[in-house]
């Protein structure tokens, strides 16, 4: 089911360069080619959920993109995951209908040209959305 859900949302699966250098390659020039194409992509530049939701290490695969395609970066923070059936750090006490049906917010701030893009800019944007004890 899940397999069928990603394809729907045209998922580019991305591997990292450790596990299968091929894939990241493959996933680098679908990622050109939607770019091309007009398509809006969207990168999660932590590479992986954090056990307890909390925002992780940035990993250098979003610059990559933005410089390879000369293409801005829209810092976004997802508000409302943690504790979700998405998340990690599921906690079934607290019953189906909270994991299931969440207040989820989405937050955006300006674009960053790619050639003023930095790892510690971008996390200082997306921590700015997060907003006081969020995550």
């Amino acid at each position: 089911m899940l397999g069928w859900l990603f394809r729907a949302a045209k998922a580019i699966p991305i591997a990292s360069s450790k596990d299968d250098p091929a894939a990241l390659e493959r996933a680098y020039a679908d990622i050109g080619k939607a770019l091309a194409d007009g398509e809006l992509v969207c990168v999660f530049p932590e590479g992986r959920l954090t056990r307890d939701g909390a925002l992780g290490e940035l990993r250098g695969g979003v610059l990559k993109v933005a410089t390879d395609n000369s293409v801005p970066v829209v810092p976004m923070a997802v508000r409302g995951m943690e504790g979700s059936i998405f998340s990690r750090c599921l906690h079934l006490r607290r019953g189906w209908q909270r994991l299931v049906f969440r207040r989820i917010q989405v937050r955006a701030t300006g674009a960053i040209a790619p050639q003023a893009l930095s790892l510690d800019d971008l996390r200082a944007a997306i921590v700015a959305l997060y907003g006081p004890g969020g995550h």
